[in-house]
């Protein structure tokens, strides 16, 4: 699987084409699961498989492919068998192989099979991965873009920076608030907010600015100029406020 490219497609084929071989096969199909559905991702054989390429299909218990899903186990019918591919023990997709007369595989046939679901289920789930991984690239550019068209059209006014920054942060990391401080080299000040309920913004204006000697989140990430992460900033937040009270 080393040679496959971007898109996984060549490696997919060369599947499906290697599992018609060994298994004696005249087609085989590649399904990955898409919600409810399975869409057809790679073929080999009659030209029936090959208009079907790119085709949506119900999961049901009416078609050997949708018993093999929702059953999460090989399935055998007539001339036909359906392996599932399983990442985690769940479905992301199915393998089938299909003979034009009622001969049965061999269970040799049927190992080589699953073993070939196995593989394909490994390209399936690199395919997910790397579909999220250029989403999250766009959506962070989206986000530079429109942080730089504020900046451009807000040249001397820092604020609406600020707040495109919270926003974007919001929406990027899935979070439910988000604030933004600046350090002016004294003290940390409280500059910019997205989602914020009223009272909590009230305490917030209400404590910054402040020393980093007195902020235990923001002192240590300005002194070691690193992020921190922390399980419940509430809870700390609440602590600091107790203590300088």
């Amino acid at each position: 699987m080393g040679g496959a490219s971007g898109d996984g497609q060549p490696t997919l084929a060369a599947i499906a084409e290697t599992a018609a071989r060994l298994c004696h096969a005249t087609e085989a199909l590649i399904y990955r699961t898409e919600g409810a559905q399975l869409r057809l991702v790679a073929r080999h054989g009659s030209r029936r498989a090959r208009r079907a390429s790119g085709e949506m299909h119900p999961i049901t218990r009416s078609t050997i492919h949708g018993r093999a899903v929702l059953d999460r186990r090989t399935i055998r019918a007539g001339a036909a068998v359906a392996g599932p591919m399983l990442r985690d023990g769940a479905p992301v997709g199915v393998i089938v192989v299909r003979r034009p007369k009622v001969r049965p595989f061999s269970n040799e046939q049927i190992s080589l099979l699953e073993m070939f679901a196995v593989q394909a289920g490994v390209v399936i789930q690199e395919l997910d991965a790397r579909s999220r991984e250029l989403i999250e690239s766009l959506e962070q550019q989206a986000a530079t873009g429109e942080i730089l068209r504020v900046i451009s059209s807000s040249p001397t006014d820092v604020q609406p920076v600020f707040d495109a920054i919270v926003r974007s942060a919001v929406r990027l990391c899935g979070a439910l608030v988000s604030c933004v401080f600046r350090f002016d080299g004294e003290l940390i000040h409280f500059v910019g907010h997205h989602n914020f309920p009223p009272e909590g913004l009230k305490v917030y204006q209400h404590t910054y600015p402040l020393p980093p000697a007195e902020d235990k989140l923001l002192g240590q990430a300005l002194l070691e100029r690193r992020p921190v992460n922390v399980s419940d900033v509430l809870a700390q937040f609440r602590s600091q406020i107790g203590q300088r009270e």
